[in-house]
C-alpha cells in the first residue's frame, strides 16, 4: 500500500499514556509509550544506572465558552 494506513502498534500508542522519564546519573531525557499496568522504568537505556525517574509536569488546560471569567455576561 501508500502507508496511509496506520500499523496497530502506532494505533495502540495513541490510546495508551505517554510517560517523561529522566536519568538522574546521566540526564538523559525520553518518553515512552507504557499501559496503566505497565511497572515504570527504572533502568537507563543510555548508562544503564538504576537512576531512572518519571517527570512530573502540568497539564495544560483551555477554558472554552463563557462562565469563566468575571468579565462574562451571564
Amino acid at each position: 500500500m501508500n502507508g496511509c494506513n496506520p500499523s496497530k502498534t502506532s494505533i495502540q500508542e495513541e490510546r495508551m499514556p505517554t510517560y517523561h522519564y529522566r536519568c538522574k546519573n546521566c540526564g538523559y531525557d525520553f518518553t515512552k509509550y507504557q499501559s496503566f499496568s505497565d511497572d515504570p522504568i527504572t533502568t537507563c537505556p543510555e548508562c544503564h544506572e538504576e537512576q531512572v525517574r518519571k517527570v512530573y509536569s502540568a497539564v495544560p488546560i483551555e477554558f472554552k465558552g463563557s462562565g469563566f471569567y468575571r468579565t462574562d455576561k451571564s
